[in-house]
């Protein structure tokens, strides 16, 4: 019988560190009684979760209600910082990749964790993808653009290669309000079709290699019922 993967959830940790220097828009959490809280962006709430976000058991709850094996868990899309400096950008990343790797880590066989690179920086990127590789996580996920970049720009490429290197699976996400649409916009003026073709398949298949080793049935998939409100 093929596993049910619910392959869209995301992940928000139950504390985030101390911002490193003086950006007005690192986020926090805000601890709100037993089993809620807030993500907080700028002084504000920006988005209302609970402990399902960063708790396993919680999650595994669900998924046996909703008949759901397998989640795939990836950052929350706010989280990817493409517009922040680099170095905040990277250290945000690293603890969101820590904790995902630690929740995958704690529950063998029913989460698939999907991490995150400050892609502003392709240098920086490209050498993370080594440490999100030795966490065990399967891909890296990419907002629609990098702060105004197209996914398709030519200085991306090292990333994609280094990540199709490792065996990664890279899954565009949308930001509310930002996305770029799919079409010259996106090639960001590369003549060469290949990256519009890339582009167009990552969005719509986030992470080949674990739909391979996972051997699911993408029926199964797209039945899957997806629980979205706790994960943002």
């Amino acid at each position: 019988m093929a596993e049910a993967i619910d392959s869209h959830t995301h992940f928000v940790p139950r504390n985030i560190p101390a911002e490193p220097g003086h950006n007005p828009l690192w986020p926090s959490i805000e601890l709100r009684g037993a089993d809620g809280a807030a993500v907080m962006v700028g002084g504000k709430v920006f988005r209302v979760i609970d402990s399902r976000s960063w708790d396993g058991r919680r999650r595994i709850d669900d998924m046996a209600a909703d008949d759901v094996d397998v989640q795939v868990i990836s950052p929350m899309p706010e989280l990817l910082s493409h517009w922040f400096p680099p170095d905040d950008a990277d250290a945000l990343g690293r603890h969101i990749n820590e904790g995902i790797a630690e929740l995958c880590a704690a529950h063998p066989g029913r989460f698939i964790g999907i991490g995150m690179v400050p892609m502003q920086d392709v240098t920086l990127a490209v050498k993370r993808l080594d440490e999100i590789r030795s966490f065990g996580l399967r891909g890296i996920e990419i907002g629609t653009h990098i702060n105004g970049v197209p996914l398709g720009d030519a200085r991306l490429r090292d990333v994609y290669a280094a990540a199709e290197q490792a065996g990664f699976g890279r899954a565009p996400r949308a930001r509310r309000g930002r996305c770029i649409p799919v079409g010259d916009r996106l090639r960001g003026g590369v003549a060469n079709d290949e990256w519009h073709h890339r582009a167009v398949s990552e969005a719509a298949v986030a992470a080949q290699p674990w739909w391979r080793s996972a051997a699911v049935d993408l029926a199964a998939v797209a039945a899957c019922k997806h629980r979205r409100t706790a994960f943002g």
